[in-house]
């Protein structure tokens, strides 16, 4: 194989992977929360979620209302191996979290929604229970 061959494999190759990133990057999950306390009363107040930065602070990727039922959902792109913190603001003014999760080891290209139920103590809000589902699209 020439030199010449050679380049221009490499250069169709290094194409095709920067549009297969691409692509992927711009693959969205549906990301939903319902909040309840352990009385059974749905959570009142907000959502935020972001991005924790060291050194800066976080950059704030969206900010939702909790329903009448204490669920919020949103979807929007997520970037591999990165960091993010959910903070729930209730309507009293106390605040929930932040909470961490990582996208780390996480294949977002087949990746279609996570969902996340916590339950929270009336006595002193913290965590009683939480249960995630993932779903995979292949």
């Amino acid at each position: 194989m020439t030199m010449v061959k050679t380049s221009r494999i490499l250069f169709l190759a290094l194409l095709c992977f920067t549009a297969a990133s691409s692509i992927r990057a711009q693959t969205s999950t549906k990301l939903g929360l319902t909040a309840k306390w352990d009385n059974g009363a749905a959570m009142a107040g907000t959502v935020v979620l972001a991005q924790p930065m060291l050194g800066a602070p976080d950059v704030v990727l969206a900010t939702k209302t909790f329903g009448s039922a204490g669920h919020v959902s949103l979807t929007i792109p997520l970037s591999p191996n990165s960091l993010y913190s959910v903070t729930i603001t209730l309507s009293t003014g106390g605040t929930l979290g932040p909470f961490l999760f990582t996208t780390v080891g996480v294949d977002l290209a087949h990746l279609e929604a996570v969902a996340d139920t916590v339950v929270f103590r009336v006595a002193d809000n913290s965590l009683a229970s939480q249960k995630f589902s993932v779903t995979m699209a292949y």
